[in-house]
Formats: structure tokens, C-alpha cells, sequence
């Protein structure tokens, strides 16, 4: 096996187990993971040979489920946040210190390094908001950030790394040598070890004493070595009152998030303080004995960011806004919840303002013109038309599209109740002029547009206007 490490920190990054390719005349390496589960066996006694209602005590494990990214789950890959100035700087210290390591070590690579870095970087930037980052196990800032982005199919996940920053380390499989670099590794490890140990017991019990001495003596060592390595993973962790190390992993909704304590206890009084601080006892663990909270795991990133930096980053395109104020509320961070206002104000500050004009012509051919800067507002209106239509449409008359911004309503007839709207090729009736127009002020009205026209008040209603002025 290979294992592709960080040239600058000695962390894995990933394996040879992927499908690999080299891309941007081999700047970068391109590994094609995939969405996997984890989930552990239950093992109970019933299963093996034992009765649990003749037993004073009945082992049993279960565990929880994991989803996520291959790659990611399997190197312990840490999720980090830019924004893209910020990138931009971590790109240039990153390629510097690069570059300095690949004069000791490869120097035929610095020209290349050099020569191609501008080109794929800005490749990077030109489609930046659609990747997420990832540093290694102990998110040292000076290590190799990998991209995780999406196939076409929207299901297949790929991560891009800087190949030249990558340094490869062969392993030996067959002698079962594993570095343990991390405590957590180690726990893992151990764990493993206890479970197995369980089941070789039930096997003991269905052989019904036919299992020699020797094999009862191997049972107790390993019971007895386990229990000198460490006796608190023989205990279900309940709480992190004596952490193991200075880091915390919690599993949020099948998601792994490492942190260091610091980071976790900074707000006095807040849920994830409590957990850190052992104040609040840990209710669920999964398969690997972390914490598991049962909240939105992709979101958790930017609530632990903000734990980190203390500033709220997020994407211009940020949707999800009400979804991230109820978790900051259930983790009781009330300064997050105060920076999620500040920065909603100040997204819709930045807005460019949107016009919208209704003009009317008594001219058949022209009929009632829409025209709106923002086309969502033009959606609303085709959907309100094909609502109150009078005859079934199946969508919006396409007779009425003139562009993404504008709609023209043609073809009225004039009658008693008023000009009626109706279909060229068949003389349909869709609704009356004055019905039209009314929906459209009041979709305008309802979605923040403010009227600006001066209304003439010899004309009555505001649908005799021929024109109406709406600004938002």
C-alpha cells in the first residue's frame, strides 16, 4: 500500500485505495472517493450462546452510524473554512514554503512548481465557491488543504490535492505494522481489540466449558493487558472530565469534527462548554466512543468555525440562514446568533436595488407590459397567471414570454366586464385586465417593492393607471 503523505507535515493525506489521476499537466492529483456508512455490529449476548436473563450483567455494543466521504473519513481529514481572499493568501505562503522544502529535496520540481502555479490556482478561484476544505488529522495551518467537490451526478465525490506538496510512503500490508500516530487511533484500536475479546468469551460459553485452559488463560491476559493499557475504554466515556489529550472529537449527525478543547470551551455557559468542561454528562456515543450530538451535521461547520476565529464566515450564497440561527440557539451561543443578524443586514445592504414597471397600452397588440430588473419577481407573476386563470393551464402561456425579465400580456377583448385576456390560436379566457393587473401590485407589494409613481386620483382605482413605477 501507499500511503500520500504531506510533504511538510508527514500527515496523511491518502491512499492508494482511490482511483488517482493527475490533472493541470500533473499539478494536481484528482481522487475519486465515494459516500459510505459506517455502522458497527451489535453484539449481544443472546447472539453468542449467553441468557441475559440467568446473567446479573449482559455485555452489549452497539453503534451508531457514520456517513460521509471515503477519503475524508479514512485519514481523519479535518474541514476547514475560506473565504477567497483569504485562500488566496494560504495559496501563496503554502506554494512559498513549498517551494523552499523542494529545493532540499526535488529541486527539479521548482520550475515546474513555478511555472504552472499562477494558471491552476486561478483555475481554483474561478469556480472557488463550489469546493470544501479539508487539512489533515491535526489541522496543522501550515499543512496541504485538499478540495472536495462533486461530480456532474452530483453524488460522486472527488478531492483535488497539490501533487508536488505529496510525498509517498509504501507500507507493508501483510505484517499488519500499524504507526499509531494519534490517542484516538490508539482507542480505536483498543476498542476493537475489546469487542473481539467479548465474543471469543460467548464463544467460550456456547462451547460450554469444552474450551481448554490455555485458551481461558489467553482470554484473561488480554482482559489484564487491556485494562493496564488503559481501563477507562472498558467503560462507556460519559463524560470529558479527564480528556485523554487536548483535542475533542464529536460526531454531529454522522459528521466527525475534531477541535481543540480551547476552541470549545470559549463560551461560558454554552452546550458544547458544558460537554468539554464534563459539566453535562454525554448521553449517546458512537461505534468509536465519540460524543454524538443529533443535530445538522454540515452546518456544524460554521458554528465551530465561528468558535474558532470568532468571526462569522459565510458564502455569499449562503442559504440556509434560519437552519444555522436555531442550531446556534440550541447550543446556546447567543453572540453567534447576534453575529447572524449583523450579517444578514449587511448581505442585504449590499443588494442592487430592483425595478419593476407596469405599463398598460389600450392598443391590442401590445396589451399590459411587465418588466422587472429581478427575474424571480417575473417567476412569481407566471405562476399567479397560470393560479387565477380562468381555464386550466398546464404552465405559463409561452405567447407571453419576451425574456427573462419581461412578460407581455397581448390579445385582450374588450366586453362588458372589462378587457378579457385570452389566447391567440384558441381565444381562451385566462382572467379580466383589471384581475391581472391587481395580482401583479399586490405580489409587488407583498415581496418589499414600494410604489413610487404619483397616482392620479381622477382616475380612480390604482389598476387605471397606465403606468406603475415600483422600486425595492
Amino acid at each position: 500500500m501507499r500511503i500520500y503523505k504531506d510533504l511538510l507535515t508527514d500527515e496523511e493525506m491518502f491512499t492508494d485505495i482511490y482511483s488517482i489521476k493527475e490533472t493541470d499537466a500533473g499539478f494536481f492529483l484528482e481522487v475519486e472517493g465515494k459516500i459510505i456508512t459506517r455502522s458497527g455490529d451489535s453484539i449481544s449476548d443472546s447472539l453468542i450462546g449467553g441468557n441475559a436473563s440467568a446473567e446479573e450483567v449482559a455485555d452489549e455494543f452497539q453503534s451508531d452510524t457514520v456517513s460521509g466521504v471515503d477519503i475524508i473519513l479514512n485519514s481523519n481529514l479535518q474541514e476547514t473554512s475560506f473565504d477567497k481572499q483569504s485562500f488566496k493568501v494560504y495559496v501563496k505562503d503554502y506554494l512559498k514554503a513549498l517551494q523552499s522544502k523542494l529545493k532540499e529535496t526535488d529541486s527539479d520540481r521548482v520550475a515546474l512548481l513555478t511555472s504552472q502555479g499562477g494558471a491552476c490556482v486561478r483555475r481554483i478561484l474561478q469556480d472557488f465557491k463550489k469546493y470544501r476544505f479539508y487539512t489533515g488529522a491535526k489541522m496543522n495551518p501550515e499543512g496541504m488543504v485538499g478540495l472536495l467537490d462533486f461530480r456532474e451526478d452530483e453524488v460522486t465525490p472527488f478531492m483535488i490535492f497539490f501533487n508536488y506538496g505529496l510525498v509517498i510512503e509504501k507500507v507493508k500490508t501483510a505484517t499488519y505494522q500499524v504507526q499509531w500516530q494519534e490517542e484516538d487511533n490508539r482507542k480505536a484500536a483498543l476498542c476493537f481489540l475489546h469487542t473481539h475479546l467479548q465474543v471469543c468469551k460467548g464463544l467460550e460459553r456456547i462451547a460450554g466449558g469444552l474450551v481448554d485452559c490455555g485458551m481461558e488463560w489467553n482470554l484473561r491476559r488480554m482482559d489484564s493487558e487491556l485494562r493496564q493499557i488503559n481501563p477507562d475504554l472498558l467503560q462507556p466515556s460519559k463524560s470529558f472530565k479527564k480528556p485523554s489529550s487536548g483535542t475533542i472529537t464529536l460526531n454531529v449527525g454522522g459528521f466527525l469534527y475534531t477541535a481543540h478543547r480551547t476552541t470549545l470551551v470559549k463560551h461560558q455557559g454554552s452546550l458544547l462548554e458544558e460537554l468539554a468542561n464534563g459539566k453535562k454528562p454525554v448521553q449517546h456515543t458512537d461505534s468509536m466512543g465519540n460524543p454524538f450530538i443529533d443535530r445538522d451535521g454540515p452546518v456544524f461547520r460554521h458554528v465551530l468555525n465561528y468558535l474558532r476565529t470568532g468571526d462569522l464566515q459565510l458564502p455569499d450564497d449562503f442559504r440556509e440562514v434560519g437552519l444555522l440561527r436555531k442550531e446556534a440557539e440550541f447550543y446556546r451561543l447567543s453572540e453567534l446568533v447576534d453575529a447572524m443578524f449583523e450579517w444578514e443586514e449587511q448581505r442585504n445592504a449590499k443588494r442592487e436595488p430592483a425595478f419593476l414597471e407596469m405599463t398598460d397600452s389600450h392598443d391590442r397588440s401590445q396589451g399590459l407590459k411587465v418588466y422587472c430588473s429581478d427575474p424571480a419577481f417575473i417567476d412569481k407573476v407566471k405562476a399567479r397567471l397560470v393560479q387565477i386563470s380562468k381555464s386550466r393551464l398546464d404552465g405559463f402561456p409561452e405567447e407571453f414570454e419576451v425574456s427573462s425579465n419581461v412578460i407581455q400580456f397581448r390579445h385582450f377583448i374588450k366586453s362588458e366586464p372589462g378587457s378579457r385576456l385570452v389566447l391567440k390560436e384558441d381565444s381562451t379566457f385566462l382572467c379580466t385586465l383589471d384581475c391581472l393587473k391587481l395580482e401583479t401590485v399586490m405580489l409587488a407589494l407583498k415581496g418589499g417593492f414600494k410604489l413610487i409613481t404619483s397616482l392620479d386620483s381622477s382616475k380612480g382605482s390604482v389598476v387605471a393607471a397606465e403606468a406603475l413605477h415600483f422600486v425595492k
